[in-house]
């Protein structure tokens, strides 16, 4: 608070300048159990956005046809985590805003009627013809890379990633300009060593992409923010991840090499932009620790190609900045202890 009071300024005109949103689910909507089920998954993925350090603003849900236009085409990519139907205006917006150029990420049963077909014309799935729910549906089941083998009945010898399906997972019906991604495997055999072969490909992506008008969708029909959350595997982060900076395609220009324990968030203020790095080694379920310093952390900002002046706000000094051929420029943060606060400035160019 006392910070904040210091740089009064910088904050009056602050505001979230991501390029990537995450949807949070309207509450109440559902039953207890399947509200829980989807706080689950948005936490889940909160999570994994967070330690992965893709900067993200949170987007209620009920908020996207009032954005529909200038308040969604700031962003490049919305990340829907397992909403359920959503009613006719919202898939409207979506749909129009994927037209125009947008990128969308949904999972578990996100635009999934109550009669299995897809809402959203951009998805890469048609219909679901099956839901599989619970510990003993989806027991010893798991996504991974595919065979190594061209012959897709080949049981054995998948690559990584191999991950664990949790929560739930629907069965598609994909469109046929749908471009499939990793493999589903089935539940192994259970039996002695001789007769129990392993885990097979069942024909099922682990999820498909689909191009409509200018943008890109990708689908993921299970519940990985929720299997992330509540299973810890960090396999399911990076491949929830992953999915996400493939559709970004660089257009988030910055990065960092900082502990997953440390949060990114990004905002403008005037002419400057304000990098957030907040250090929660010390943060525990219940009450907070003394959070262990953070050394050598460092941000890059792709595509620039102006020098930058960089101030460190708590430290107060100024940062090493270096910038390569390429236009990326690479930031020192001085030792993180409780928070840092990163003030970025683009000079103008030298003749």
């Amino acid at each position: 608070m006392r910070f904040h009071r210091d740089h009064s300024l910088l904050y009056d005109g602050l505001a979230p300048c991501a390029v990537t949103g995450l949807v949070r689910p309207v509450r109440g909507e559902a039953g207890r159990e399947r509200h829980d089920e989807v706080v689950s998954e948005f936490r889940g993925l909160f999570a994994a956005l967070q330690e992965r350090h893709v900067p993200f603003d949170v987007v209620p849900a009920e908020a996207i046809t009032a954005m529909a236009g200038a308040g969604l085409d700031r962003y490049r990519l919305l990340v829907v985590p397992d909403a359920g139907p959503l009613d006719t205006d919202t898939a409207r917006a979506l749909d129009a805003w994927v037209a125009g150029g947008g990128r969308l990420l949904a999972t578990g049963a996100t635009a999934i009627g109550a009669d299995g077909q897809v809402q959203l014309d951009c998805l890469p799935g048609e219909r679901a013809t099956a839901e599989l729910a619970g510990p003993d549906a989806l027991r010893s089941t798991f996504v991974a890379a595919g065979p190594r083998s061209e012959d897709a009945d080949v049981p054995i010898g998948v690559r990584a990633p191999v991950v664990p399906l949790h929560g739930r997972r629907h069965e598609m019906t994909w469109r046929r300009d749908a471009e499939p991604h990793l493999a589903v495997l089935g539940r192994a055999p259970f039996g002695p060593p001789e007769l129990a072969y392993g885990n097979a490909p069942t024909g099922e992506p682990g999820y498909a992409v689909r191009r409509t008008g200018a943008g890109v969708a990708a689908q993921i029909p299970w519940s990985v923010g929720r299997a992330y959350r509540e299973l810890g595997v960090t396999a399911l982060r990076d491949l929830a991840v992953g999915v996400a900076v493939d559709l970004l395609d660089g257009a988030e220009r910055l990065s960092a090499d900082l502990p997953e324990q440390v949060e990114l968030t990004v905002g403008r203020s005037g002419a400057a932009t304000v990098v957030h790095l907040l250090n929660q080694t010390g943060v525990r379920r219940a009450g907070m620790l003394a959070p262990v310093t953070v050394h050598g952390g460092v941000l890059r900002i792709r595509n620039t190609h102006r020098p930058l002046l960089v101030r460190a706000l708590v430290a107060g000094m100024e940062c090493r900045v270096r910038t390569e051929v390429d236009g990326t420029a690479t930031i020192a943060v001085p030792p993180i202890r409780r928070f840092e606060v990163l003030e970025v400035w683009e000079l103008p160019a030298q003749p």
